[in-house]
């Protein structure tokens, strides 16, 4: 398990954009009137993993800690920009 770990660790500039690829993807291609949960979890679990290994690579000092920190930003704003279904009970609501 620890050469899993620390092979990730060190392909994490290829994995953490394409997750976020992945994830963002996975958001926006659900139809806004589909229950997304697994759109949303997908997103979700990619968040987690992005920020454990852009905080992985910051501590270690590892050279390609801001690819991590710029696709978590990028997974952030993504998120941030889907807007929820119109309803009464969001927010967007008039």
């Amino acid at each position: 398990m620890e050469v899993f770990i620390a092979t990730i660790g060190e392909y994490s500039y290829i994995v953490a954009p394409s997750l976020v690829w992945w994830a963002i993807l996975s958001l926006y291609v659900q139809p806004r009137e589909s229950n997304s949960t697994y759109s949303q979890a997908t997103f979700f679990a990619a968040m987690i993993a992005i920020g454990i290994l852009t905080t992985r690579s910051m501590l270690l000092n590892e050279q390609h800690w801001l690819v991590n920190a710029v696709s978590l930003g990028i997974l952030i704003v993504g998120g941030a920009l889907r807007r929820p279904v119109e309803g009464p009970s969001t927010v967007w609501s008039n």
